[in-house]
């Protein structure tokens, strides 16, 4: 469902985003909120990963290290410091800070790409 106008949010189902949508997002500071469909998506998505987890399957980057440590397998109470680390060794920048339009619409453009449930990420995540 895709709304109209920006004082009603933009409701991310797992659909393309317009130009126009994305610009009311982005410049216009439309609300965005998930759809059923794309939150029921992201928690079957999350359940089928950690069953995988739990059955010991081997996930590239999730119980694995990255790069030349691909092979090496990451157990237990690592697994959430791994993937902390991911995130933080992926937060640092340098420069003026990006205008808020661009962050915006770079945050849209990927919470709209996760509303595909292909990733295993919560559905807290893309709400947030």
């Amino acid at each position: 469902m895709r709304s109209e106008g920006s004082d009603t949010p933009l409701v991310l189902d797992g659909h393309a985003l317009s130009l126009s949508e994305l610009v009311r997002v982005a410049r216009a500071g439309q609300r965005v909120e998930l759809g059923s469909t794309a939150r029921a998506r992201l928690q079957a998505s999350r359940e089928s990963l950690e069953q995988a987890i739990a059955e010991g399957e081997v996930l590239y980057g999730v119980n694995t290290g990255f790069g030349s440590l691909a092979q090496k397998r990451i157990d237990g109470a690592e697994l959430r410091s791994i993937q902390r680390n991911l995130i933080l060794s992926h937060a640092a920048g340098v420069g003026e800070p990006l205008p808020e339009e661009t962050v915006r619409a770079m945050l849209v453009l990927l919470v709209a790409s996760l509303t595909r449930g292909l990733s295993g990420v919560r559905p807290l995540i893309a709400e947030q």
